[in-house]
């Protein structure tokens, strides 16, 4: 069973400046979150695995309240985007 709904339906949320941990359950399975950004404001997101075969390029898109796609992104050696 998946621990954080995959879509826009989702109701974990993310707050700047704290960390959260959250796992990919099953092959294909998507973690959203929601949060509130400052346009102007730099973000900057780190994706870090805890399994020892963690996933080989992790995504990260940002929509925003319409759903449309701000940034879309894979993580680089450190895991920063």
């Amino acid at each position: 069973m998946d621990s954080i709904n995959g879509g826009t339906n989702t109701r974990k949320r993310l707050f700047a400046g704290l960390e959260y941990e959250s796992h990919i359950d099953f092959e294909k399975d998507e973690d959203w979150f929601q949060t509130f950004l400052v346009p102007g404001i730099r973000y900057e997101v780190i994706l870090r695995a805890i399994n020892p075969e963690p996933l080989p390029d992790p995504k990260v898109r940002i929509l925003d309240e319409d759903s449309t796609v701000l940034f879309t992104g894979t993580s680089n050696q450190n895991g920063t985007l």
